[in-house]
């Protein structure tokens, strides 16, 4: 039987974390919360204003674990494409560090992430259900949950 699971209580919990800590904050997170945390405000950006209004986000900093993340709900396509966007930023992706990030975003064309969002906005992974089942079933590792696991 699959624990049900709110993703607004783990976004409640671990948002306000990153906000006060930042990459450090993030590299403290058991990796189920990282894989969380690096697909969630990545989804919500790119569908809201694609992938430079991602990439901008001070929450972006987890973009060269995205594809990654992804693929370990098993959302395989939208990985891919994230991929395939991180390789605009150069072999070592988007840089960790805002200001160097948006200085790298800044010699890549927007037109170069218009098919890639398309491609994205286009996915029929539900990657809401996808990361619902992937908290529900590493329920330990969440720390929002701490007072669930037996």
């Amino acid at each position: 039987m699959t624990t049900s699971v709110n993703l607004n209580d783990v976004i409640e919990h671990i948002y306000p974390l990153i906000d006060e800590g930042g990459l450090e904050a993030y590299r403290n997170l058991s990796k189920p919360e990282r894989v969380f945390f690096a697909t969630w405000p990545a989804g919500c950006e790119i569908c809201n204003g694609g992938f430079a209004q991602y990439y901008r986000d001070s929450y972006a900093f987890a973009a060269v674990d995205c594809p990654e993340a992804y693929r370990t709900i098993g959302a395989a396509e939208c990985a891919d494409i994230i991929e395939t966007a991180n390789k605009k930023f150069g072999e070592s992706g988007p840089a960790r560090d805002r200001a160097k990030r948006k200085e790298q975003l800044g010699g890549i064309a927007a037109t170069e992430f218009e098919k890639l969002e398309d491609a994205f906005y286009k996915c029929d992974e539900d990657t809401t259900t996808m990361l619902e089942e992937f908290v529900a079933e590493n329920i330990e590792h969440f720390s929002v949950y701490a007072d669930r696991v037996e």
